[in-house]
Order: C-alpha cells, then sequence, then structure tokens
C-alpha cells in the first residue's frame, strides 16, 4: 500500500472527507488533496503532523507496500470511545486491507440496522 492509500485509509477509518482531513491537518483540501493523490511528495512536517493527528506510527507510513505493517499502541474508535492497547502487532498488509474492508462493511451494516430502529 502506498502513501496515498494510507492516507485514504486513515480518512476512511475516522469516517472523514478530504475536507475534513485538511482542517484536521491544519492545510487546504487541495493540498491535502496533491498527498492523498500522490502529486506532491510528503514533507517531514506533513508526516509528523499525521503520526500526531491520527496518532499512526510513522513507520507504518514509511514501510513499501510488500512490508508488513508493525502497528503499536493502537488507538481505535468505536464510534463511541477510544479503545488503547500498548501491545505491538506486525500482520501482513493483506489482512490489514481486509480488516479495513470487514470493518467498513460491519461499519455500514449496523448503520442500516440503526436507521431501521
Amino acid at each position: 500500500m502506498n502513501l496515498g492509500a494510507k492516507l485514504k485509509t486513515i480518512r476512511h477509518i475516522h469516517k472523514l472527507s478530504q475536507d475534513d482531513m485538511a482542517i484536521k491537518l491544519c492545510m487546504s483540501q487541495p493540498a491535502y488533496n496533491k498527498y492523498e493523490n500522490e502529486k506532491t511528495p510528503p514533507t517531514t512536517d506533513f508526516l509528523e503532523r499525521l503520526v500526531k493527528t491520527f496518532d499512526v506510527p510513522m513507520n507504518w507510513l514509511l514501510l513499501p507496500e510488500n512490508e508488513p505493517v508493525k502497528i503499536e499502541n493502537i488507538k481505535v474508535d468505536n464510534g463511541n470511545s477510544f479503545v488503547n492497547t500498548n501491545n505491538v502487532y506486525t500482520i501482513p498488509q493483506e489482512l490489514m486491507d481486509s480488516l479495513i474492508k470487514q470493518q467498513n462493511l460491519l461499519h455500514e451494516l449496523v448503520k442500516k440496522l440503526l436507521e431501521k430502529l
């Protein structure tokens, strides 16, 4: 997964638009869009803001596509609160992609169920 795809993943996990991401990262939406679409190489400042704002490890942002993902100090937003852990996990990128896809599908299913209540 390249940096643009990782940015999109972070954005989808947090259910944010590109405008929302830009606001959180203190930049314009067109500037953010250039990073997500890999039209501009990331600056150190941009990467540091991502790490601080979304609590993602720098090594995950910079790892090549075929490397396993090492996740430390996971911060998961379950919609109501954050769950933190200090455990360290290393999982293959394909599994990470699959988990994110499943999480999104589950979120949509729960959303549809809640709409029916």
